[in-house]
C-alpha cells in the first residue's frame, strides 16, 4: 500500500490516502484502499477515520480516466472504484471522514461511503455530474446512509481530528 497510510491507535484504524498533490482516484489507490478497508475489518478496530493529505481527495484521476477509456478497461476502473467505495460502506463499525481541503466528485462519493462526515473550515466540497458520470454519487443517496456533512463550529474538534489524522 504505497498510495494509502494505515495505522491502529488504540482500537481505531487511520486510512489515509496519500496520493499528492490532490489525492486524485486511481486504479492504484483504489486498490491500496480497498487493502486497507480489508484490514479495517479486523475485529479489534471498532471504528475507522478516513482523510487524505494534502487534500481529502479530489476526485477522478482524469488522465488515469482518459487513459482507461483509449484503451477500453473504463469499466473496469469505475467498477474497481464502485468496489471500494461499497466495501467502506460495508463495514460493521462507525467509519468517519474527517475533510480538510477538496473532496470533489469521486472523493466526495468516498466521503459519502463512510457514516460520519466531519469538515474542517477549508474543505471545499462538490459533487458534479457534468463532468463525468460518477462512480454512485447521487443516486446512491435514498438506499444507503444519510448524505449529511458536519461544518465544525467547533473548530478545535476538527482541527484536533485532523491533526491526529497527521
Amino acid at each position: 500500500m504505497s498510495l494509502v497510510q494505515f495505522r491502529v491507535e488504540g482500537a481505531v484504524a487511520l486510512v489515509r490516502l496519500d496520493r499528492p498533490p490532490v489525492n486524485a482516484l486511481s486504479s492504484e489507490l483504489s486498490a491500496d484502499l480497498s487493502e486497507a478497508f480489508g484490514r479495517c475489518e479486523d475485529d479489534s478496530i471498532r471504528a475507522v477515520v478516513v482523510t487524505g493529505h494534502p487534500h481529502f481527495a479530489a476526485g477522478a484521476d482524469i488522465k488515469g480516466f482518459q487513459a482507461a477509456y483509449e484503451s477500453g478497461s473504463e469499466e473496469k476502473l469505475a467498477s474497481t472504484l464502485v468496489e471500494t467505495v461499497w466495501r467502506l460502506e460495508r463495514l460493521a463499525k462507525p467509519t468517519i471522514a474527517a475533510i480538510h481541503g477538496y473532496a470533489l466528485g469521486g472523493g466526495l462519493e468516498l466521503a459519502m461511503g463512510c457514516d460520519f462526515r466531519f469538515l474542517a473550515d477549508d474543505a471545499q466540497v462538490f459533487l458534479n455530474l457534468n463532468i463525468i458520470l460518477t462512480v454512485r454519487g447521487i443516486f446512491s443517496i435514498p438506499e444507503s446512509k444519510p448524505p449529511c456533512l458536519f461544518q465544525a463550529h467547533t473548530s478545535a474538534v476538527v482541527s484536533g481530528l485532523c491533526q491526529w489524522c497527521g
